[in-house]
């Protein structure tokens, strides 16, 4: 079975390659979260069983005054249930495995504002599972999002069925890649810039990542007379020195690039 974690709800999956003793989502050690609760618990308890001790020797009037304000509790407590029926009723929460819990949100389909992802036509920003698929109905992509920000472990494939890339988020930042070819050969270790990163990511990379890109898409582009050499001085120059372009990735760059070179 999955682990699920306590803290922030995740669901561990067969995918994930952090440690199985962490949260691939926010890190924390199952162990010593589960341990705190017990502590947290135990605490609680304790506190309780001394108000009941200190209940039982207040004056009568104050116990009064105790007993309307668990009344009022009583209350709280019946409408927040009904509150809690109705997300339940209304889809947007789940019982299972003897928990209520918000229900996950899938969806093949989001909007990126200002590097934060929405699901279209809401306000919101988005935590649930990216899901994408190939016309072909193979699964092109699955990612991870917890209030617009990508975390954990964001996977993709090729059509054909190879992972195209892995890549794992923290903090709504991407971290490592490992990209394969769809041979399955890697063409892209940890910490090296990818073809699918945008112009800002180039701008960062060292001349012999530069260098590495410029031949694998030179050998995808399969035009006559393109060398690496001029796609790379090419895409260098659409880079510029700001980021007025950087919504394009270098894939994208170096088929505007090819075409002017043709």
């Amino acid at each position: 079975m999955n682990k699920t974690c306590l803290k922030c709800g995740y669901q561990r999956r067969q995918a994930d390659k952090s440690p199985d003793y962490a949260c691939p989502a926010c890190d924390v050690v199952y162990t010593k979260y589960e341990a705190k609760l017990v502590r947290d618990i135990g605490l609680a308890k304790e506190i309780r069983d001394q108000q009941v001790i200190d209940n039982n020797a207040q004056p009568l009037e104050t116990r009064n005054k105790v007993d309307i304000a668990k009344k009022y509790g009583y209350v709280f407590l019946i409408f927040f249930g009904i509150i809690l029926g109705l997300q339940v009723y209304n889809g947007e929460m789940e019982y299972k495995n003897g928990e209520i819990r918000f229900k996950e949100i899938v969806t093949n389909t989001i909007e990126i504002r200002n590097e934060v992802a929405y699901l279209p036509k809401s306000d919101k920003p988005f935590t649930g599972r990216l899901e994408e698929f190939h016309p072909n109905g193979q699964i092109k992509q699955l990612k991870i999002f917890k209030e617009g920000k990508g975390i954990g472990l964001t996977t993709a494939w090729w059509e054909n069925g190879q992972k195209l890339y892995e890549m794992t988020f923290k903090n709504g930042e991407s971290g490592e890649w490992t990209v394969w070819d769809d041979e399955g050969h890697v063409i892209w270790g940890k910490n090296q810039v990818s073809p699918l990163e945008n112009l800002g990511a180039w701008r960062n990379a060292s001349y012999p990542n530069q260098a590495q890109i410029c031949e694998h898409l030179v050998d995808r582009l399969s035009q006559p007379n393109l060398t690496a050499s001029d796609l790379c001085i090419c895409i260098s120059g659409v880079a510029g020195d700001d980021s007025s372009l950087d919504f394009m990735t270098i894939t994208e760059t170096a088929a505007v690039c090819a075409l002017r070179l043709k």
